[in-house]
C-alpha cells in the first residue's frame, strides 16, 4: 500500500547544502554559504586529533 504523503523530511539547502526540516527554511536563512565547509572525506571513528 502507497501512502499519499512525501517521506522526505529532511531537504538540501540549495546554497549550503545543510540539510533542515521540510517548511523550515527559516532556519537555515542566516547561515552563511561559507558555513558547510567541503571537509573531503569524514571519519566518524577518529577522534578528531587527526585533525587539529
Amino acid at each position: 500500500m502507497k501512502n499519499n504523503h512525501d517521506d522526505s523530511w529532511w531537504v538540501p539547502d540549495d546554497r549550503t547544502g545543510i540539510f533542515y526540516p521540510k517548511g523550515q527554511q527559516k532556519v537555515i536563512e542566516d547561515v552563511p554559504s561559507a558555513a558547510a565547509k567541503d571537509f573531503g572525506a569524514v571519519n566518524w571513528f577518529s577522534n578528531h586529533e587527526d585533525y587539529l
